[in-house]
């Protein structure tokens, strides 16, 4: 583990001030939860990060927490996670170290890191009631990203546009407010308050494509093209957001019908972004298939079933229904904690509330397909597909459905699931069984169904200089 101390002396420029911060943040929009969380590896961005984001937090009466993975990836890992701890310690920022466990084998490591490493601090934030994840990434991170991307073909307006600065995760967002801000800059806070960081061996270890490009000193699209391709990206975001409410509709039961007739009426730039969109949503992965993929399922979309993402798209009256893939070995009984308050999260995408040692399975075929047979045939053209309702949990006792919480709602309404999407609780509670069941809100809707993400009026890298 390499420790490197900031130069008393530094002069790699002006550092980056707690104002320029809270200028930096309020251009991505409110933060209205009373608690943040600040990803913090021990490296010199994550560091300064921090610091800004302690100041900022004390000024706005906000909880905050400096939450730390744990990969096990390197020998020195959890020596560099509990550093990290007495750093924040030292300044009384509270602190938490999340390991993770994955598959590590050669190849696509970083990729797989990544994913891991953002389902990690989602499954923290979500039952302690925290919205918002601030990461450190800057200009050069953002650079590189645009170089990658361009080497890379396929690429489409949203991919060449590099990093978001407000990306939907699951219960939670990732904010990156230093996308604009120069690496010497944040350097510059740390030597301003003396402290000190870890030096990762990954960004001098030439077989990563992005330490190779540090390695080059390539420096990546100009200012002005990089604010072309912003403006871009937020017309594109426009445009998805507009067809997705006038074709889409997210189901209690988790699944989105799109009425096809708009959906193949829009660009095919725009329809490949909000397939993106509709995929996510369903399946709970933060990020969507790649473009190629998506552009390929268009061609056929509607004709004939596809499976995509972890997702099937059936053929249906009136359009497609996205619905999430069954698991191929089905879904292992599930007993709720001991202690009823705790949470059971099933599939990634919803939350339940069982009673203490409750027994829960998917609901299955035959139950899903007696449920549907069993609708009123006026309501034909709503009936959802058994497929859609067969995973979705249940509990079940003396090998049977005891109750399927998800299925309350519908009845009660009469299967008018228009009225019910976008409710925070959509399965409701039964007070038989106690069992209380939530759908949490994917990643590709933000913050609620096919709401937009906040509009950006300054481009992310022009609002601090970034010399």
């Amino acid at each position: 583990m390499q420790i490197c101390k900031p130069s008393p002396d530094f002069a790699g420029g002006p550092a980056l001030t707690s104002d320029d911060f809270v200028v930096l943040l309020a251009q991505l929009g409110p933060v209205r939860a009373g608690r943040v969380a600040v990803a913090v590896s021990g490296g010199r961005d994550s560091m300064a990060l921090l610091l800004l984001a302690d100041i900022w937090a004390h000024r706005h009466n906000k909880g905050l927490i400096a939450l730390t993975i744990d990969h096990g990836l390197r020998p020195d890992s959890r020596r560099e996670a509990m550093q990290v701890a007495d750093w924040c310690c030292a300044r009384r920022i509270a602190h938490r170290i999340l390991p993770v466990q994955g598959d590590w084998r050669p190849g696509q490591i970083q990729a797989r890191a990544r994913e891991k490493r953002y389902q990690a601090l989602a499954a923290f934030c979500e039952p302690h009631a925290i919205d918002t994840v601030f990461v450190a990434h800057h200009a050069q991170d953002q650079a590189e990203t645009m170089i990658m991307r361009d080497r890379r073909p396929g690429q489409g307006i949203r991919g060449r546009a590099g990093m978001s600065a407000v990306q939907p995760m699951g219960p939670i967002r990732i904010l990156r407010p230093l996308l604009g801000v120069a690496r010497a800059r944040l350097e510059a806070v740390l030597a301003r308050q003396g402290q000190s960081w870890i030096e990762d061996p990954g960004n001098s270890d030439s077989r990563f494509e992005r330490a190779r490009l540090r390695r080059q000193a390539v420096t990546g699209p100009d200012r002005k093209e990089r604010a072309r391709r912003y403006a871009q990206r937020r017309a594109l975001d426009d445009s998805v957001t507009d067809l997705l409410a006038a074709s889409a509709v997210l189901t209690p039961w988790g699944s989105v019908h799109l009425d096809i007739t708009p959906f193949q009426a829009a660009a095919e730039a725009v329809r490949i972004e909000a397939l993106g969109r509709c995929l996510m949503a369903v399946s709970h992965h933060s990020y969507a298939p790649k473009r190629a993929k998506r552009l390929a399922a268009l061609a056929v979309l509607g004709t004939r079933p596809l499976t995509l993402g972890n997702c099937l798209l059936v053929p249906a009256a009136q359009g497609v229904r996205v619905i999430q893939e069954p698991l191929r070995h089905g879904v292992d009984p599930i007993r709720s904690p001991a202690r009823s308050e705790k949470m059971t999260l099933w599939r990634g995408k919803w939350r339940i509330d069982a009673p203490a040692d409750a027994l829960l399975k998917p609901l299955g075929q035959g139950a899903a397909r007696r449920w549907v047979s069993g609708l009123a045939s006026r309501k034909a053209a709503l009936k959802p597909l058994w497929q859609e309702l067969a995973s979705l949990p249940a509990i079940w006792r003396d090998g049977a459905v005891c109750h399927a919480p998800v299925l309350d709602p519908l009845e009660r309404a009469g299967l008018g699931y228009h009225a019910c999407a976008g409710q925070s609780d959509p399965g409701g509670q039964s007070g038989e069984t106690g069992l209380r069941l939530q759908l949490l809100a994917g990643p590709g809707l933000y913050p609620a169904p096919f709401l937009p993400e906040p509009r950006l009026d300054g481009s992310p890298c022009a609002i601090v200089n970034t010399a």
